[in-house]
């Protein structure tokens, strides 16, 4: 289950993808010179930097998102909903091609007006399809002005829920796959926001004065007394996380829904488009459920963590100190575990799939008493046959330090802190 104790002298298990004789050149070098084989972290002015490039990459992936909608998404989703719109006779009243000058080359767009009557009234409209992208082209632009000439009778297709709402073309035009252009601006602005951040955390983590384990260096530079853990990831965090897919999914769903309550509203119900959205509706809910669910776990009891020292090494007992601030007598019981988590990216063909195996799951305690939950104290000892911490390109072995408090009717506490777990120090030759 474990790798050997002499792990660093015979290489490490090829199953945590660490080519053999990889930790014996390891070992030497840190033998040898005891000096840092990874900084402990980086300076101010480069974590300004990160933070200035994730912010920048973050607006860029968000420029690539609005794109993407006002391009694709939303011309594509009207077009589903106004096949159920009413044909009507229409006179067109104007149409050209307009030209947007810019600085190094001109855009165009087309322009038609058109007058229409619907049950009796009179409306003007100006809409020849629901993208309104300028783009380059123009010859293609004055093919459609071509078809429709002022003074001729046109065919157009009217709201009949809002008949100040009509459209001469319906369908997705080639507008519509501009927008996939945005999808290298989305993937890297995503990939890159999102790397700056894992980063940063990172580095926070091995920064003992942030709260993680020094990484292998000398023992002069390495700071003593208690170091405050952070949690892995942030109860607002997750909610975030689970709002903005909320948000993004019944956003989605929502135009469809409006369109089948149109459809019952004028006594022509979709029944296809209506038993196609249930398992839609379904999954909505369920996500605005988990928000609202995890939005009660923020008035949990919050949690800090102390170690007694900043570096922790295979063999070496942790000595950790909790203490919860807020409604603590929520909590029925709290269970405190030592875990150590193996994950391992695999590739097969076209699928990609990563398998999660604990390693090692050490109970630290278990507490009933509403004092003894409160605030304590307690201790875990490393084995010394256990693997130390690391992470490849896609494997990796995560130490954690998990918490969880049972409340009755309510989200339970569920509260994981990483700690960073350093080999064993070579021992000198006689």
């Amino acid at each position: 289950m474990y790798a050997g104790s002499d792990s660093l002298r015979n290489g490490l298990p090829a199953r945590f993808g660490i080519p053999p004789g990889a930790a014996p050149l390891y070992a030497r070098g840190v033998r040898r010179s005891q000096k840092p084989i990874i900084p402990a972290g980086g300076s101010t002015r480069n974590s300004a930097s990160r933070g200035c490039m994730t912010v920048f990459f973050g607006v860029f992936g968000l420029a690539g998102l609005a794109t993407l909608y006002f391009t694709a998404i939303y011309p594509i989703t009207m077009a589903v909903i106004s096949q159920g719109w009413e044909p009507a006779d229409c006179l067109v009243l104007s149409s050209e091609v307009k030209t947007s000058r810019g600085s190094d080359s001109d855009t165009y767009r087309v322009a038609i007006s058109y007058r229409y009557q619907f049950h009796g009234r009179e409306y003007v409209s100006d809409r020849y399809t629901f993208s309104k992208v300028a783009s380059s082209g123009f010859k293609g632009k004055r093919r459609v002005v071509d078809r429709f000439p002022v003074e001729s009778a046109q065919t157009c297709y009217v709201n009949p829920s809002n008949p100040q709402e009509a459209v001469l073309e319906r369908g997705p035009t080639r507008d519509a796959w501009w927008g996939l252009f945005s999808l290298p601006f989305i993937g890297v602005g995503s990939l890159a926001f999102f790397a700056g951040r894992f980063t940063g955390n990172q580095r926070r983590l091995r920064n003992p004065r942030k709260g993680g384990a020094a990484l292998l260096r000398p023992e002069s530079a390495i700071p003593s007394g208690p170091v405050e853990l952070k949690p892995s990831t942030r109860r607002s965090t997750q909610l975030l996380i689970i709002l903005g897919v909320a948000l993004f999914w019944n956003g989605i769903v929502s135009v469809f829904l409006w369109h089948v309550k149109q459809g019952f509203e004028t006594k022509s119900p979709q029944w296809g488009l209506t038993l196609f959205m249930i398992p839609f509706v379904i999954v909505g809910l369920i996500l605005i459920g988990a928000v609202f669910y995890q939005a009660l776990a923020l008035f949990n009891p919050s949690l800090r963590i102390t170690t007694g020292t900043a570096v922790v090494r295979i063999g070496d007992e942790i000595t950790l100190s909790w203490e919860f601030a807020g409604q603590v007598q929520r909590i029925r019981s709290l269970k405190i575990t030592l875990e150590a988590k193996e994950t391992a990216t695999y590739t097969r063909g076209t699928n990609t799939s990563t398998d999660t195996n604990v390693l090692l799951s050490q109970v630290i305690a278990e507490l009933n008493d509403t004092a003894a939950i409160r605030s304590g104290s307690g201790k875990a000892r490393i084995p010394r046959r256990a693997m130390h911490s690391f992470s490849t390109g896609h494997n990796q072995l995560i130490w954690q330090l998990r918490f969880h408090g049972e409340i009755p009717r309510f989200p339970d506490v569920s509260d994981d802190f990483t700690i960073e777990v350093l080999p064993l120090l070579p021992q000198p030759r006689p």
